[in-house]
């Protein structure tokens, strides 16, 4: 199984144009439709440093962002039982949770690993993550609905955003933007397999939501050209390399847990 999905992201590979962020080609008069825009796929890959199985599901996500760059932004959702750190001894006493992670996998009732959701947050959507590069292709392929630019910049202990959401079609459900910070990078312990891995690069890692676990609803998005801007501030904690983290924001439908538009971006670091 893992040679064929191997053999089938290596023939899409050889015949797919890598996009990167933010997804927009030449702008007409400064402003974005949808000839300039594409789409930003989700993958959430819930997770734990004490889960053997888990990454299997990592190497998935990662073949799919060598395949898809920075089209395809997997989040690692650290919760349940598997993300519990341990209390003695040197191994996995780091601890991954966040508030809007342990509230995920309570949400999605996760009860088995490695799984996840592809541009979904739509509860019976759960996927194995041998399931994921056909379900990512598949999203791939579909027109965008809504254009998205962010940015970001980490100053005096602070994080500030300024995401804007566009509708480029009619939506027929009310429109939420949720923005998280993810950070990669980090260097702690993980079980693969029967192995206890001292050095394993953690990637992708979900460390807080600007705006709460779900986001909010931005209203007048459904209408087509309609523009919602939007301002967000984070305390910043210490223990986040600034140069490792990236802000993530994604657009999806109240209704249908469709997700619309995924944009990633790294804040800048003002000295």
């Amino acid at each position: 199984m893992k040679r064929y999905l191997f053999m089938a992201l290596l023939l899409a590979l050889a015949s797919c144009d890598i996009v990167e962020a933010p997804y927009l080609k030449q702008p007409v008069d400064g402003g974005q439709d949808t000839a300039e825009v594409v789409r930003g796929v989700l993958l959430l890959d819930f997770t734990g440093h004490i889960c053997q199985n888990c990454p299997e599901g990592h190497r998935v996500a990662q073949q799919l962002v060598d395949l898809y760059g920075d089209r395809l932004v997997p989040v690692s959702v650290h919760g349940g039982f598997f993300a519990t750190p341990y209390t003695s001894g040197e191994k996995y006493r780091y601890d991954f949770r966040t508030p809007e992670g342990t509230e995920l996998n309570s949400h999605f009732n996760v009860q088995a690993w490695p799984i996840g959701l592809v541009n979904t947050l739509e509860g019976n959507s759960l996927s194995f993550a041998s399931e994921w590069p056909s379900l990512v292709a598949g999203q791939m392929e579909l027109e965008p609905a809504v254009a998205l630019e962010l940015a970001g910049s980490v100053a005096d202990g602070r994080l500030t955003c300024q995401a804007e959401s566009r509708s480029l079609t009619d939506a027929a459900e009310p429109l939420w933007l949720a923005v998280w910070l993810l950070e990669s990078h980090i260097i702690q312990w993980q079980k693969d397999g029967s192995q206890d891995i001292a050095d394993y690069e953690h990637n992708h890692v979900l460390r807080r939501s600007l705006n709460g676990t779900w986001g909010q609803e931005m209203p007048g998005l459904q209408a087509t050209g309609q523009s919602v801007p939007l301002e967000l501030e984070l305390d910043w904690d210490g223990e986040w390399v600034p140069a490792n983290c990236e802000l993530l924001a994604f657009v999806y439908g109240q209704s249908t847990g469709q997700v619309y538009q995924t944009l990633l971006v790294k804040p800048e670091v003002e000295q």
